[in-house]
């Protein structure tokens, strides 16, 4: 792992293109910690927080079909940059929500800016990786992890010495601006070489709907822990406000070491065996924090399932984005727009089972998705 660090960090265009994916994640996790505060100020339950979170994949679904396009014509670095300005700025206005309708339309911005550059940030890793003939897909999803655990780390620290997110988050924007700023340069270059006759949008049939099937499930599960996990530590749990932040902290600490280590075991054992592996990995540590009511246990368990889900995403994204027949924007494009269905369905479906049933219940759903998950990913080959 660590030669492979060496290497990926050496080469300028691979650590550009990481740095990018850290910016988005410091972001989210910086955000998605604060929301146990941004639900008891604005009075809501769970259910009518699960409708909010909605917002994010509503707007990243939105502009999934369109963004291979603009990819093709203007290149997935210079799409990234200026996705990643925006994200900045927008990413900062959850806290500062005024109602729950209010945070709707607010996370509804934040989705449509971190879509497409979701979109942009992975297709400019597949066109690095394809360029320098070694992979760094799951290096570069390893960034995103290590970030994310930065951003809800530091901010489970800095609520439980009581700084405000209103205070937080707008010297945040600042000092992310800059670093994509001195980024931009050497992401802007990055494009494909030769670039087919470009189509907005490509359905996927065959192994790209295998591949897409196998995004949603896992990408609702994913979402679920990022969104779900503090507040079902807090709220479920009775866990301390300093320590509530930690089940995503440490989820995303492990998914950036087992994603570190990614493309090592892509090389030598492939992506479909890599993801039968995290599958059972996941479904383990998801069972261990709901099953056994402890705080301590939950957070462990949410860290062990973090090893499991870290070679899920980046396995079947970089798989998407070497089908034949298709430009790695689009195929991206067509498994991720059902990816992120996973996430527009899945606030609202855990947040009304919540509200019924109870939070442990309704993260339960992340096991039945991750079974089916193993299933599809036995019956097709990548």
């Amino acid at each position: 792992m660590i030669r492979n660090l060496i290497e990926y960090f050496k080469d300028k265009e691979s650590r550009t293109v990481g740095l990018f994916f850290s910016v988005n994640s410091i972001f989210f996790g910086s955000w998605i910690t604060r929301l146990p505060d941004i639900q008891d100020r604005l009075g809501i339950g769970e259910g009518e927080l699960g409708l909010a979170l909605l917002g994010v994949p509503l707007g990243s679904v939105s502009v999934m079909p369109f963004i291979s396009y603009f990819i093709q014509k203007y290149g997935a670095g210079r799409v990234t940059v200026f996705r990643s300005f925006i994200f900045c700025i927008v990413s900062t206005l959850p806290v500062f929500a005024p109602s729950h309708l209010g945070l709707f339309v607010i996370l509804t911005m934040v989705g449509v800016i971190t879509g497409s550059m979701d979109i942009a940030m992975n297709a400019a890793a597949a066109i690095v990786e394809e360029q320098k003939g070694r992979p760094i897909m799951s290096t570069c999803h390893g960034l995103w992890s290590l970030g994310g655990m930065v951003g809800a780390a530091s901010t489970s620290v800095l609520a439980g010495f009581s700084v405000p997110g209103k205070a937080q988050m707008p010297v945040l924007a600042v000092l992310l601006f800059i670093l994509s700023a001195l980024l931009s340069a050497t992401m802007i270059k990055v494009r494909e070489t030769t670039v087919e006759k470009t189509r907005i949008f490509v359905l996927p049939r065959g192994i790209l709907m295998g591949l897409a099937l196998i995004a949603f499930c896992v990408m609702l599960g994913e979402s679920a822990i990022m969104d779900w996990s503090t507040i079902y530590l807090r709220k479920s749990l009775n866990t301390e406000v300093i320590l509530a932040g930690m089940g995503f902290a440490g989820f995303s600490f492990t998914m950036a070491l087992g994603r570190f280590y990614g493309d090592v075991l892509v090389a030598k054992w492939g992506s479909r065996k890599l993801v039968l592996f995290g599958l059972v990995i996941a479904i383990t540590g998801v069972f261990s924090a709901l099953v056994i009511q402890n705080s301590i246990v939950a957070i462990l368990g949410f860290t062990l399932a973090g090893f499991g889900f870290s070679g899920l995403v980046p396995a079947v994204y970089i798989s998407s984005a070497k089908v034949p027949g298709v430009s790695a924007g689009e195929g991206l494009a067509s498994v991720a727009s059902l990816g992120y269905f996973g996430l527009f369905v899945g606030p609202p479906t855990i947040g009304m089972i919540a509200e019924e049933y109870g939070l442990n219940l309704g993260l339960g759903v992340v096991i039945v998705l991750l079974s089916i998950a193993f299933f599809i990913t036995n019956r097709i080959k990548f």
